[in-house]
């Protein structure tokens, strides 16, 4: 994340067009709630909502504004990791205006929709069924990850390319920067253990990031190491480390 703030000069980006940046983001937002209002409304009129599933999600987050950046990086803050998670089906007993607060994974959309069809599962899946109805089991925590593993992309070469020309940019123009963007994103291999209270992140380069979501939702304080947390911490640690099931 210092890298990428140094490369887009986030600390620079003025209030101003912070505010302006989170004016259209939010417009986007209306503009997609709307579009999927007519989707709804053509199923609707042809008689196809009741037995249609509609889920609505993400494949990441943005800054918006968090941490004074913009866009996205390759970091495990909720920024990036916390996404929306609509689900629809009047005609399959989904509860609806219901807001569930479970702790839940992209891998989970799977298993549910083929119970949903009434098909057989996977013979092999991480994820389990969504929390639809309270007689379905809540994690306790939930896993994300990021990175290919390969070589790290160091400050070395971020002061190849160099901060943007104005603050807030993401420079994309040039075969330079598209390659230095691809090393990036593929560099080292980010993994976060997350529970509704606690946050642990750990990178392959040995750095670790510990959150006190409760106490710290905007995550700015990395409370990593500090004695009143090392149990919290070392079960985390644990969990993250053991193989998956």
């Amino acid at each position: 994340m210092r890298i990428y703030e140094y490369l887009i000069r986030g600390r620079e980006i003025p209030d101003e067009r912070l505010a302006r940046y989170l004016s259209i983001y939010s417009g986007k937002n209306a503009f997609l709630d709307f579009e999927l209002g007519r989707v709804m409304d053509a199923l609707e009129s042809r008689g196809f909502r009741e037995n249609t599933i509609l889920i609505f999600a993400s494949d990441n987050g943005d800054f918006a504004g968090e941490h004074h950046l913009i866009v996205k990086t390759g970091c495990l803050l909720d920024s990036m990791v916390r996404m929306p998670l609509v689900l629809s089906w009047p005609g399959g007993g989904v509860p609806q205006g219901r807001r569930e607060n479970a702790l839940v994974s992209h891998v989970d959309l799977a298993p549910t929709l083929l119970s949903m069809a009434q098909l057989p599962p996977l013979p092999s899946a991480q994820g389990r069924l969504l929390p639809l109805n309270a007689s379905v089991s809540r994690r306790a925590y939930v896993y994300a990850e990021y990175g290919n593993g390969d070589p790290y992309y160091d400050w070395s070469e971020a002061r190849q390319v160099g901060p943007a020309s104005r603050p807030g940019e993401y420079a994309l123009r040039t075969r330079l920067e598209l390659e230095h963007l691809a090393r990036r994103e593929r560099a080292g291999h980010l993994r976060m253990i997350r529970t509704h209270t606690h946050k642990l992140i750990a990178d392959s380069n040995g750095d670790v990031e510990f959150y006190d979501l409760a106490a710290d939702p905007g995550e700015l304080t990395n409370v990593h190491g500090e004695s009143r947390y090392a149990r919290e911490e070392q079960r985390l640690i644990a969990l993250l480390n053991q193989p998956l099931r």
